[in-house]
């Protein structure tokens, strides 16, 4: 299954920080639809205020090239995240057809602005081959002017259920990482070295910091 088949079998749950010309970030969150009304689906949903209002808010103090190179004004359509959760036969198929790793994974990451597709496995990340073209100059402009996609993020909930089970972590706590970890990648930051992985990691604590000091859990 590829990304483009996925979309056939999803439902729309929640657009957040489309619309308000204060927001640099939106999401638009979707579900298979056999999780469209699963509980942990609807307690995302219930969050994701906080979070463009973080999000929005913090990406603008890091260097994250992506956006900055781009840079919309305020006014424009913001930039926004396509964020979807899927079960783990799902997963298991997106992540053979992008990756060649026939079993399931925790989040993959499918940017917008590039050519490639990044998966994680704990702390790993994997460029696989390409999957789809370099986006045409056309429409680079076009995103220049009125900012747009960058990319989709896919979480497996079953996955993420597996993880927590033997563990003291929280269930929405850690898939909401797995949303933020696969954001960083759509926004240009990749760890292909230990360094790399250590600045990720570095922006993505701090990122939860904030979170966990405004809405503690």
């Amino acid at each position: 299954m590829s990304i483009h088949d996925l979309w056939e079998q999803l439902t729309p749950i929640e657009e957040v920080g489309m619309t308000e010309e204060s927001s640099r970030i939106g999401i638009r969150f979707y579900a298979l639809e056999s999780l469209a009304k699963n509980n942990q689906t609807l307690s995302l949903s219930a969050d994701l205020t906080k979070v463009v209002a973080l999000l929005s808010q913090w990406s603008t103090t890091h260097a994250l090239h992506k956006l900055h190179a781009l840079n919309p004004s305020p006014s424009q359509q913001p930039w926004y995240f396509e964020w979807i959760l899927v079960d783990n036969a799902t997963m298991q198929e997106l992540n053979n057809h992008g990756r060649g790793q026939d079993k399931p994974t925790d989040v993959l990451s499918f940017p917008t602005l590039e050519n490639a597709v990044h998966g994680d496995d704990h702390a790993d990340c994997v460029t696989a081959t390409p999957v789809e073209s370099v986006l045409p100059e056309s429409l680079m402009n076009a995103m220049r002017q009125q900012g747009g996609p960058l990319g989709s993020v896919i979480v497996s909930l079953d996955y993420a259920q597996e993880a927590v089970q033997h563990s003291a972590q929280v269930l929405d706590r850690y898939i909401l990482e797995r949303f933020i970890h696969g954001s960083l990648h759509n926004m240009g930051q990749h760890h292909a070295t230990q360094d790399d992985y250590q600045r990720v990691l570095a922006l993505q604590q701090d990122f939860f910091h904030r979170y966990t000091r405004l809405y503690p859990l």
